[in-house]
């Protein structure tokens, strides 16, 4: 049997989605680990309730596949343990105990088959939630450490677009909001969304984000008591989820590590790799689903100029016209990084993206002359994301243009340099 890690050590049913009932008897559970209880309800059905034991939360594992209020006792007894772990407040069944387990039998099938993806679990997790809450739209935002910002990464009712418009609107707040760890009003949103609500996602190693709803109930406290059961539930998933991925969080450190090195060998690029990162994330979720990770994605932002470490610093910060030479010099970049990532097949996509991000769509750009849909979708955003925080930023050989002027400037090579689908998820993104 696969013990996830402390987060679910007992549960063989959750792998794959089925439940006690479907199996036509009990499974044999093994011997509960530490910190753990069962208990044989009825029919045969098991509740199993873990926690770890870092954590101030509870993980409640699940009811067998079937919501809190249909097995006699199972509520009680959710209840009870809990409230001996100190983990949240008693929940509101059979809605909250329902949504409970789906969203935490979510997390446990995409560790159980080799997936984190966050994004999918907790978009899942809050279109439940928001049924359960009720709420017209919900979102999280995460703490991104490496990049020291605050992103909206899931929603639930309304474009991705829409809802980081309204949150990150009201960024300056954050700090005193997670300082004092209690919800926070919101701007009220597009209209019929009703009032809007944050609440901190509280880990045992500290924020890791926030918990934002609309709703018309968002005043009542009632409702904050609700929301904050989910926002405790938002939070042990975001923490499971990167505990799961603590190796790459580790490798995604010393690699933001090495891309700060690269810009300091220009000055007047500080800072563009995790700009140009960030705004690559957001065209992705305007695309909708794409052929490469957030993860892949995120490496080849901050890594996508690894290769300049070959250039000569004279060159770098010419401020003249270059020649031939330095041009060719500068054009050997992409291969530079891709011979540097050639020795790691876990970041195979992460290098293409990075050999290919200077092609064009038009078949003019280099190293291979690559066109159209030939170019990795990839490739093809953070390409765009680049050029437009390029033109954004200062330059030896001339000032930062205006956002308006570069948006211009960038819109004009639409269907040219760049992709068409990709420069229109671009402009909605800043709409």
């Amino acid at each position: 049997m696969t013990a996830w890690h402390g987060l679910v050590p007992f549960v063989p049913w959750l792998a794959d989605g089925r439940s006690p009932a479907l199996l036509g008897t009990p499974p044999e559970l093994p011997a509960p680990a530490p910190g753990a209880q069962s208990g044989q309800l009825a029919d045969g059905h098991f509740f199993v309730c873990c926690w770890t034991a870092a954590g101030k939360g509870g993980w409640c594992a699940g009811l067998s596949g079937l919501a809190a209020d249909q097995i006699p006792g199972a509520a009680a007894l959710l209840s009870q343990t809990i409230a001996a772990c100190g983990a949240v407040p008693e929940p509101d069944f059979p809605a909250l105990g329902h949504w409970s387990h789906h969203a935490l039998h979510g997390l446990a099938q995409a560790i159980g088959t080799g997936s984190t993806d966050l994004q999918t679990i907790l978009g899942t997790a809050l279109q439940d939630a928001r049924t359960a809450l009720p709420a017209r739209v919900m979102g999280v935002a995460q703490l991104d450490l490496e990049l020291g910002m605050m992103e909206v990464t899931a929603c639930a009712g309304a474009p991705l677009s829409t809802v980081r418009k309204f949150v990150e609107a009201y960024a300056p707040t954050w700090g005193r909001h997670s300082a004092t760890q209690t919800p926070m009003p919101l701007p009220d949103g597009e209209a019929g969304w009703g009032h809007g609500c944050a609440l901190p996602l509280i880990t045992s190693g500290g924020t890791v984000g926030l918990l934002v709803a609309w709703s018309d109930q968002a005043a009542d406290p009632a409702w904050v008591t609700r929301a904050g059961w989910i926002a405790s539930h938002v939070a042990l998933i975001i923490g499971a989820a990167r505990r799961e991925n603590d190796w790459q969080e580790a490798l995604l450190g010393v690699f933001a590590a090495v891309a700060a090195a690269i810009d300091a060998k220009a000055p007047f690029a500080a800072g563009q790799s995790g700009r140009s990162t960030l705004l690559a994330l957001a065209i992705a979720d305007e695309l909708g689903p794409v052929p490469i990770s957030r993860r892949d994605l995120r490496l080849a932002g901050l890594l996508h100029d690894i290769g300049n470490i070959a250039i000569p610093d004279g060159i770098m910060a010419k401020k003249g016209t270059l020649t031939a030479s330095e041009i060719a010099h500068i054009r050997q970049h992409p291969n530079t990084a891709a011979r540097m990532l050639a020795g790691i097949p876990q970041l195979a996509e992460v290098r293409r993206t990075i050999l290919y991000h200077h092609e064009r769509w038009d078949g003019a750009g280099y190293p291979e002359r690559l066109s159209g849909t030939g170019i990795p979708v990839g490739a093809r955003i953070l390409a765009l994301a680049d050029a437009l925080i390029a033109l954004l930023s200062q330059r030896p050989y001339r000032e930062a243009l205006s956002c308006d002027v570069a948006l211009t400037e960038i819109s004009g090579q639409f269907g040219a340099q760049f992709d068409p689908d990709v420069g229109a998820a671009l402009l909605r993104c800043l709409a």
